[in-house]
C-alpha cells in the first residue's frame, strides 16, 4: 500500500516544526511553544528530537493503517490533523510572540525572564525527576 499525501504532509509540517524550532532556537533564542515538547528540550536536543519524531509518527502509522479499513473516514481525519497541526503551529508562534516587545527574542529573554538556580535532583519518582531542576532565584 501506498502512503498517503495526507500523511506525507503531516510528516513534512512536523519535520518543519522541529528544524525551524531548532533553527530559531540556537540562532534567536527563540522558546518552543509546546509545554511537553519545551520540557523534552530541557533534558536536551536528542530527547527533543526523538520525542518529535516519534510524536509525529506513531499517529500517521495508525491513521496509514486505518486507512485500510476506513479509507473514507481516515482520508478526513488526515485532513483534521494536517489543518489542526498547522492551526496550532501558527496560534503557538503568535503567542510567544506578540507578548514580545519589538527588538530580538534573545534580548527579551535576557531582561524578561527570572533567572534560574540549579537544584539538585529528587531521590524518586517521576515528576520532578529530571537531569536538572530549574528554580526561580529570588530576587
Amino acid at each position: 500500500m501506498r502512503v498517503s499525501r495526507a500523511s506525507l504532509i503531516i510528516a513534512g509540517i512536523g519535520i518543519a516544526d522541529l528544524v525551524s524550532t531548532l533553527l530559531l532556537r540556537s540562532n534567536l533564542g527563540a522558546e518552543e511553544a509546546n509545554p511537553l515538547f519545551r520540557w523534552y528540550l530541557e533534558w536536551g536536543v536528542g530527547w527533543f528530537v526523538v520525542t518529535k519524531l516519534t510524536l509525529v509518527a506513531a499517529p500517521i502509522l495508525l491513521l496509514e493503517y486505518a486507512r485500510a479499513r476506513k479509507p473514507r473516514f481516515t482520508v478526513n481525519a488526515m485532513r483534521f490533523v494536517v489543518a489542526a497541526y498547522v492551526m496550532l503551529y501558527v496560534v503557538g508562534v503568535a503567542r510567544l510572540n506578540t507578548a514580545r516587545p519589538r527588538g530580538s527574542m534573545a534580548s527579551y529573554a535576557a531582561t524578561s525572564l527570572p533567572e534560574a538556580t540549579p537544584r539538585p535532583r529528587s531521590s524518586g519518582g517521576l515528576i520532578g525527576s529530571g537531569p536538572l531542576q530549574l528554580t526561580r532565584a529570588d530576587p
